[in-house]
Parts: C-alpha cells; structure tokens; sequence
C-alpha cells in the first residue's frame, strides 16, 4: 500500500507542477509527506505489548548462544540470505526503480511511469497477500520458491529487452506486470519459508538489519519475534508483509 499511495502522490504532483518546479521544489513537498509518518511510528511503538510467550521464557540466549546457533546452521542461514536478496533486488526494480527507468531510460513521462508503479503495487498486494501465501499452504513453500525462481531467471531479461526494443506505456505495464506476479508469487511463500524456524527467523533478520548484533536478536531467539501472534512487535513492524502469512508457518 505504501508503494500505491506515494505513486498516487507522485501522480498527482507531476500533474500539479510543471517539471522544472518538481526538480527545483516540488520533490520536497513529497518528502515531507513522507515523513508525516515519523510521529504515528513512535505512539504505535510505545503502546506494543509483548507477546506471553518472550515473557514466559525464563533463559534469554546470550549473544554466543545465538552465534554458535547460526554457525550450526549456516546452510539454512545462506539460503535465507539468498532468498532475500532475491525478493529484495525484484521488489526495488519493480517499484522504486521503475519510474526512472520509464523516465530516463525509455524516455517515457513521469506521469505514464508512476502509473506503471501504482498499478505494480496494486499487483504486488494481490498475489502477494491475497492469493500465493495461500497457493504455498496447499501445495508447500518449496515448489513456489523453486517454480518462480526459475520463471525470473529464464523470463525477466528477455522480457526486458522487448520492451526496451520498442517503449511504450502498454509495453511498460506488462513486462511490470509480469514481473510483480513473479515478485508477489515467490514472496508470499518466501516470508513464510523463512519465518518457520529460529535459524531461518535469524537469517531473515540479519539481512534486513545489518550484521550489527542487537538486542532484539536475543529477543528472536526468546521468542518475541514470532510470526504467530498478530501483536508482537516484529509483527506489527513487518505489517507490509503480514498479510501474506499463511494460518499455518510449516
């Protein structure tokens, strides 16, 4: 939804201002929109609660306790960063790159850009919330993850170079299109995949946090950062992505 409504804002913007005033001012009106958002973060964070498991546990893992576990695990911990970087790299090409590309490199309007990026982040909500999360409960994360990582590898370049042989808007939307339906596919049974033990939890964690060892590692391995409860704090915090949660994280 964040993606839909600051391309809805650029839309508008671009709409309002000629380009010379979006370049000299305009884009700062969209920045301080954006920042509109600073105070609500603090209230919703100051008034979570934590979940009854992380209180019932009586060991909290020290930080060796959480290094010798991921070095157990480093399989499981360099998928996991793989899958990452994966969802990472198409969810940035398809959303916040696309109006440069459409601008700068197809030489197509702002405007006809941002449209391409609003109807991306409507495609992005529906299969990757709605519908894939639910696909991979019937029919298993692993088959999802392996049937769209190897739909991207073999179409996303070919794809490409059509569009770019011949720009347009309607070209630009469906090669868009095509590659939020691979995005939000792979991604909605990606979160669950990686959310379904402490060391996945873990590699999940780090790579959207940085290798710095922090506080809520430990909370992770407490149980704090359990995908089940609706009310933790991580979940709150990966909102975005909650909806694409399937009932059972197996």
């Amino acid at each position: 939804m964040a993606v839909v409504f600051a391309a809805l804002i650029g839309v508008f913007m671009n709409r309002l201002l000629p380009p010379d005033q979006m370049t000299a001012w305009g884009w700062r009106v969209l920045f301080l929109i954006g920042c509109l958002i600073v105070p609500f973060l603090f209230i919703i964070r100051r008034s979570l609660r934590e979940t009854d498991e992380f209180l019932a546990k009586k060991h909290c893992p020290s930080m060796g306790e959480i290094a010798r576990s991921i070095a157990q695990n480093w399989g499981v911990v360099i998928a996991g960063m793989g899958m990452v970087i994966m969802t990472t790299v198409s969810f940035y090409m398809i959303t916040a790159y696309t109006p440069t590309f459409g601008k700068e490199v197809l030489k197509l309007s702002a405007i006809d850009a941002l449209v391409v990026t609003v109807c991306v982040g409507i495609s992005n909500l529906v299969w990757l919330s709605v519908m894939m999360g639910a696909v991979s409960d019937r029919i298993g994360r692993r088959p999802v993850l392996l049937v769209f990582t190897i739909l991207t590898i073999l179409t996303s370049y070919p794809a490409v170079q059509w569009l770019v042989a011949d720009p347009s808007f309607a070209r630009l939307l469906m090669v868009e299109l095509w590659l939020s339906f691979l995005y939000g596919s792979y991604n909605g049974a990606m979160v669950v995949a990686l959310t379904g033990s402490d060391a996945r939890r873990c590699a999940h964690h780090r790579i959207f946090n940085g290798i710095q060892p922090r506080d809520d590692d430990r909370r992770l391995y407490a149980g704090d950062l359990h995908v089940s409860d609706p009310t933790s704090p991580a979940t709150r915090r990966r909102l975005g992505c909650g909806w694409a949660l399937p009932r059972s994280a197996a």
